[in-house]
C-alpha cells in the first residue's frame, strides 16, 4: 500500500504533514525492522513496531489539545520510536541505563530513518535522549534534567520537562489498555495527561452490545463523526466492541452516550437525529446534585456509619446511588466531590 493510502486509511490525508513525513520515512522505512522484535509481559507477542506506531498516532490526536509545535512533535515522535532502546539493540546483559546514551540512541535514530523525517534532529538529540531516559520512570536516569545549570536542550526546558516528559509516560501506559472496559491504565494515562493540559479530561465510551457487520461499522463511524463535531470529543482508542473518547469533564457521560447509541442501533436512525431529539445534558448544577446526594445519604444510614467508621471505599456506593437517582445525568466528577464533602461533614 502506498504511503498516501496508509495516511488516508488512518484518517490523515496530508502527506506533507509531520505525521505524513513520519509515516513515509520512519514507519514505512527503518522502523519496519521492529516488526520482528516482540514484547513481553502484558503485550507478549506484539511487535514493538505496533507499540511505537500506536503511541505516535495517539500523540498526533493529542497535539491540538496540548498545543504541540511541529518541532515538539518531531522530537516526541523520534524519542517514542526508540524509547525501549534495551529491546532494540542486540547484546546480552546491556541494561537500559547503559544503552540510553547519546551515541547509541543517535545510531538507532539513523537506522530507522529519523534524519529524513527530522533533518535537524541532531540539534535536539539531548532532548530526545532525555525523553527516552525519563520515560522509564527511573528518576536517576533523568536527574540531569533537574539541574538548572545544565541546559543544553533545543526545546524550551519547561515544555520538555513539564509537557513532553509526562506525555511520553502517558502514551507508554495507555497502550496497555487492551480492552474497552479496562480502567487502570486509562486512569494512569489521564493522571499524566491532566498534569500537562489546561483542561481536565476523562474517558467517555460507546459500546456495541452485539455485532451486526457493516451496520455496526456504519453506526460506529457516524457516532464518532458526530461526537467530534458536536462535542469536540477525541476518538482515542478503538476496539472491536466500541470506542473510547477523550472528553473534557462534565460534557457527556458514558451512560448517556450508551443510551443514545442503543436507540440509534435499535431503530436504525441517524445518530444526529437521535441526539437532537433526545438532547441529553449532563447535570452540573451543584444544588441539584446536592439534593440527590442528600437523598442517597438519608436512605442509607448503615453505609454512612461504615464510611464514618473508616471504610472510605463506601463512598463509591453513594456515587452509584446518586448516578442512579439522576438517571446517569449527574456530572461524575462533581458527584464524587460532593459525596465526600457531605459524608465528611
Amino acid at each position: 500500500m502506498a504511503d498516501y493510502d496508509i495516511l488516508f486509511a488512518l484518517g490523515y490525508d496530508d502527506p506533507g504533514s509531520v505525521l505524513g513525513s513520519y509515516i513515509r520515512h520512519v514507519a514505512n522505512g527503518g522502523l519496519t525492522a521492529y516488526k520482528a522484535i516482540f514484547q513481553g509481559g502484558k503485550k507478549a507477542g506484539e511487535p514493538v513496531y505496533v507499540h511505537f506506531l500506536n503511541g505516535v498516532l495517539t500523540a498526533e490526536r493529542l497535539r491540538p489539545l496540548l498545543g504541540l509545535s511541529d518541532t515538539e512533535a518531531r522530537v516526541l515522535y523520534a524519542a517514542f520510536s526508540v524509547h525501549d532502546i534495551n529491546k532494540l539493540v542486540e547484546g546480552p546483559g546491556r541494561s537500559f541505563n547503559v544503552l540510553a546514551v547519546g551515541d547509541v540512541i543517535r545510531a538507532e535514530l539513523e537506522r530507522i530513518g529519523v534524519p529524513a523525517f527530522f533533518p535537524q534532529y541532531r540539534d535536539y538529540l539531548e532532548d530526545i535522549v532525555w525523553l527516552v531516559r525519563y520515560h522509564s520512570g527511573h528518576y536517576s536516569t533523568a536527574a540531569e534534567g533537574l539541574i538548572a545549570a545544565i541546559d543544553h536542550y533545543g526545546l524550551e526546558r519547561k515544555r520538555l520537562q513539564s509537557v513532553l516528559g509526562p506525555l511520553m509516560r502517558a502514551l507508554d501506559v495507555l497502550d496497555l489498555s487492551t480492552t474497552l472496559d479496562e480502567r487502570t491504565h486509562k486512569a494512569q494515562f489521564l493522571l499524566k495527561l491532566n498534569e500537562v493540559s489546561e483542561a481536565r479530561y476523562t474517558f467517555v465510551t460507546h459500546q456495541v452490545s452485539e455485532q451486526r457487520g457493516l451496520l455496526t461499522n456504519l453506526i460506529h463511524n457516524q457516532v464518532s463523526a458526530y461526537l467530534q463535531r458536536r462535542w469536540g470529543l477525541v476518538p482515542l482508542l478503538f476496539y472491536p466492541d466500541g470506542v473510547a473518547y477523550l472528553a473534557e469533564e462534565g460534557k457527556l457521560s458514558s451512560k448517556q452516550l450508551k443510551q443514545l447509541f442503543d436507540i440509534c442501533f435499535e431503530k436504525g436512525e441517524d445518530f444526529g437525529v437521535v441526539y437532537e431529539r433526545e438532547k441529553p445534558e449532563q447535570i452540573s448544577d451543584t444544588s441539584a446534585i446536592e439534593k440527590f446526594v442528600d437523598e442517597a445519604i438519608a436512605a442509607n444510614p448503615k453505609q454512612v456509619e461504615q464510611y464514618r467508621a473508616g471504610k472510605k471505599t463506601v463512598a463509591a456506593f453513594f456515587v452509584g446511588q446518586v448516578m442512579r437517582l439522576s438517571k446517569g445525568q449527574a456530572n461524575p466528577g462533581l458527584v464524587n466531590e460532593l459525596v465526600v464533602k457531605k459524608l465528611d461533614a
